[in-house]
Parts: C-alpha cells; sequence; structure tokens
C-alpha cells in the first residue's frame, strides 16, 4: 500500500481546546498573581540558591535530551523524505514545512525518528517535574501555586505522547530504516 502524498490534507476532526486554553490562562494569571501578593516571603529565595545547584544541572540534562530528541526527530524525517525520494536538497526539505504532520506520520516507523521520540520524552518530562520539585523544595509553601504550569506541563507531554507512542509501536511492525 502507498503512502499517501506529503500535500494531501486528511479530514480530522478538530477539538475544541478553548476550556483548556482558558484553565491555563487562569492559571498562570493565580500563580503571577499570588506570587505578586507573596513576594516579601520570596526573598527566602536568594539565600537558597545553593540548594538547587544539582537541579539547575538536571535541568540542563533535560534540555539536551529534549533537544537532542528533536534533533534526532528531525533526522528520522529527512530519512523517510530521502528514502520516498521526495526531496533532494535542504531547500525542497524546507518547503515541505507546511506538512511537518503528514511527514511526521509517515517518518514513525523510523528506528531514528522512534529513538527521537523517546528521548525528547524523557527530556519534556524530566524539565517539567526538576521545575516541579524546585519549586516545591526552594519556594515557600505561598508561592507553591506556581507549580501549576510545570504540572500542566507534565501531564500534557504526557497526554498526548501516550497516543503518539501507540502509533509508534504500530509503525515499527511497517517500516524500517534502511
Amino acid at each position: 500500500m502507498k503512502p499517501a502524498p506529503l500535500d494531501s490534507h486528511p479530514t480530522e476532526p478538530q477539538s475544541s481546546s478553548n476550556w483548556t486554553r482558558r484553565l491555563v490562562v487562569s492559571a498562570v494569571v493565580v500563580s503571577i498573581a499570588w506570587t505578586a501578593f507573596t513576594w516579601r516571603e520570596l526573598a527566602v529565595v536568594k539565600q537558597r540558591l545553593s540548594e538547587v545547584a544539582l537541579l539547575t544541572l538536571g535541568f540542563a540534562l533535560t534540555e539536551v535530551l529534549f533537544i537532542g530528541g528533536a534533533i534526532l526527530m528531525a533526522i528520522g524525517c529527512g530519512i523517510t523524505v530521502r528514502r520516498e525520494g521526495q526531496v533532494t536538497t535542504v531547500r525542497g526539505l524546507l518547503r515541505l514545512r507546511g506538512q511537518y504532520r503528514q511527514l511526521a506520520l509517515r517518518s514513525m516507523g523510523s528506528n531514528v525518528f522512534r529513538l527521537g521520540f523517546n528521548v525528547n520524552w524523557i527530556g519534556a518530562v524530566g524539565s517539567g517535574l526538576l521545575v516541579l520539585a524546585g519549586i516545591l523544595l526552594v519556594l515557600p509553601v505561598s508561592a507553591w501555586a506556581l507549580t501549576t504550569l510545570p504540572l500542566v506541563d507534565v501531564v500534557a507531554s504526557i497526554a498526548w505522547r501516550v497516543p503518539a507512542r501507540r502509533g509508534l509501536n504500530g509503525a515499527a511492525s511497517c517500516v524500517s530504516d534502511a
């Protein structure tokens, strides 16, 4: 079975995410307002900066994993495009930017893409968890409302990656790297 061309637009139901946006914006506003309201208590943070050195190192490592995974996924997409003979130049690849979703779906069978996806996932969740830990360990209880954003980030990262991971597992049996 021949894959659909990259410029085809499959019909997908559009989910209404207005309530999600409103929830996240509300969480940000509440977090900022709460932090501003309790600003004097946050002065304690300056005295405790040495306690976050290890968290900072861990955060730097998870960011490297996040970005490295994205690079590996891009390489996996490039392998797919070259294998299918659709694009032979960088300029041609740049023209495919608007079709990244279809390209990613077709690249899911690539071992390089799957590796990049998993490395990126570890980096994304790790960064969020480390920020969460930093807030809980270093900031006063009055600033714990700031945990909302990293918590939403971790939950969202897991929520969309679990179904995508299932797709990767299914695609792995159909296509392999040459």
